[in-house]
């Protein structure tokens, strides 16, 4: 089994991937001792070798480092990501607490069968297959009780043992809500993690809630997500379109199957790639 529980951290190495590794150390050198002063020079002295005639130097210069972050996080230069491989091989007990948020990790199991319909067809061109992946839980202390079924919940953060958090028994109570959130990144990186800067927004929004509660929220408190849960589906240097659908078909399972949540009371959300499956 795993940490799903441990931040992220870079996981290019010399040892573990050695062409990437020198690819990627080469291709650093390159952009900072040649590319961008051969750019830096261009700009300066022609206007119409920047992106734009009205760009400043600056702006121009601007736009030229963006586009080489770009290469460099897209080569996975570094990354937020902790994929299932890497789970099995760290291990950490405690919660993330996270200014007052609780995040834990848990498993997805996966579908039992194939897709249906147009999605069925795309998997089956593929040949992708749906497979266990995880996801992670976010809430604030204060909301865990707010259904009356705080033992649970605390069970889950309080555990030490990360291998029985992750297959830790969740059930929703009658008309609780929860926000179902895929976070962005074309793709091709970011995670579902505590520590991804996509999960920002479940993550700021569920302690936003708290804080409007907090202050007397005069409306139907029983409307609003107190807790998010955020899948980390595979990317595309693992699987095909049809097999990222099929994850998040997973997460639906999971919450409505599993924690027993009723279809009525899920607010799904994502940003970028991630709110691009619902349209």
């Amino acid at each position: 089994m795993s940490d799903i529980n441990r931040p992220a951290r870079p996981y290019v190495s010399i040892q573990h991937q050695p062409w990437k590794a020198i690819y990627m150390t080469k291709t650093l050198i390159s952009v900072l001792f040649f590319q961008l002063p051969f750019y830096a020079i261009t700009q300066l002295l022609f206007r119409s070798a920047r992106p734009h005639p009205d760009f400043t130097f600056a702006q121009a210069m601007v736009v030229r480092i963006v586009r080489f972050m770009g290469l460099l996080r897209r080569a996975d230069w570094y990354s937020d990501r902790w994929t299932v491989e890497k789970l099995s091989k760290y291990t950490n007990a405690k919660s993330e607490p996270l200014g007052g948020l609780l995040a834990k990790a848990v498993w997805v199991p996966k579908l039992d069968g194939a897709l249906q319909g147009e999605a069925g067809e795309l998997e089956k061109r593929a040949g992708t297959r749906s497979v266990r992946t995880h996801g992670w839980w976010f809430a604030i202390p204060s909301s865990l009780d707010s259904h009356g079924n705080a033992a649970q919940w605390r069970e889950l953060f309080d555990e030490k043992d990360a291998e029985k958090a992750a297959v830790a028994s969740i059930k929703a109570a009658k008309g609780e809500q929860v926000l179902l959130y895929f976070h962005g990144g074309g793709y091709l990186e970011r995670s579902a993690g505590p520590k991804s800067q996509t999960t920002a927004v479940p993550r700021q929004l569920i302690k936003k809630i708290e804080e409007h509660l907090a202050q007397g929220y005069e409306g139907d408190a029983k409307l609003l997500p107190r807790k998010a849960f955020s899948l980390e589906y595979r990317l595309s240097d693992k699987t095909s379109f049809s097999g990222i659908l099929a994850d998040a078909v997973s997460s639906w399972r999971y919450l409505v199957e599993d924690c027993e949540y009723e279809p009525e009371n899920i607010y799904v959300g994502g940003d970028s790639a991630g709110g691009e499956r619902f349209e």
